[in-house]
């Protein structure tokens, strides 16, 4: 994005970000490398517009989804097919990489695995992807948990991966100038994850976070996380807008 003038990579300070993102989505100041932030009090070494498009805009998607059952548990859910409805959306957005966690296969030593593998995929400008459909647990210490499974399928306090542990892996699997975002369709107790964390200052980040019935069932028709933000897109299609972001 930017730098600190006294800096020598562009990495910019935490505060600066917003500023500095707005002043380049408007074209910045044509070739000028500097840029006064008014808000800030602070001059910024930045990219060009042209730079800073072709590192933030565009790029590669690599996605992983995980979906959980948890059939052989005392509380069954209905979430791995959401999950591959947000798998198909991945693959008919043109990601690169769309790799699948379902069920028995969803282990805590496979995800913690695959999230380094997808992670490091991404290079400056590219786009990592965690979706994650099932249970999350917080109050824990850790912030909060996600609740694969062991071996044996069954979810226990050794096949969670606590919020601390999924930052660890993302920041040092990630490329530091990718982008992260990540959609989590869980229990409504369970929480998200906290990226107001300062491990997370480094990425443009954002998530959606649904909350699902706490009593086990399965989502409603009015519920759906993926059937509601494929509805949204449709509409928008309808309104001849083919391309979007968010935040």
């Amino acid at each position: 994005l930017a730098a600190d003038c006294l800096q020598e990579d562009l990495v910019c300070r935490p505060e600066h970000v917003a500023v500095i993102n707005q002043w380049a989505a408007v074209g910045g100041c044509g070739d000028s490398s500097e840029y006064m932030c008014a808000d800030l009090g602070d001059v910024c070494k930045v990219v060009t517009a042209e730079a800073y498009r072709q590192m933030f805009v565009g790029g590669d998607t690599h996605a992983m989804v995980c979906a959980l059952d948890y059939e052989r548990t005392a509380a069954p859910m209905d979430c791995s097919w959401d999950g591959r409805k947000l798998a198909a959306l991945a693959q008919r957005c043109g990601a690169g990489t769309v790799e699948q966690l379902y069920n028995d296969e969803a282990t805590v030593v496979a995800a913690r695995r695959l999230l380094q593998q997808v992670g490091s995929r991404c290079g400056a400008g590219d786009c990592f992807v965690f979706c994650f459909v099932g249970l999350r647990v917080r109050g824990t210490g850790d912030g909060g948990a996600f609740c694969f499974v062991d071996r044996n399928g069954l979810a226990c306090q050794e096949s969670r991966l606590f919020d601390r542990e999924f930052t660890r892996l993302v920041v040092e699997s990630v490329h530091p100038q990718a982008r992260v975002l990540l959609l989590l369709d869980c229990n409504e107790s369970g929480g998200f994850v906290d990226l107001w964390q300062p491990e997370w200052s480094a990425f443009q980040s954002m998530q959606f976070a649904h909350s699902r019935p706490d009593d086990g069932a399965g989502a409603g028709a009015d519920e759906c996380f993926a059937d509601a933000l494929l509805a949204a897109m449709r509409e928008m299609r309808k309104r001849g807008e083919d391309e979007y972001s968010v935040g």
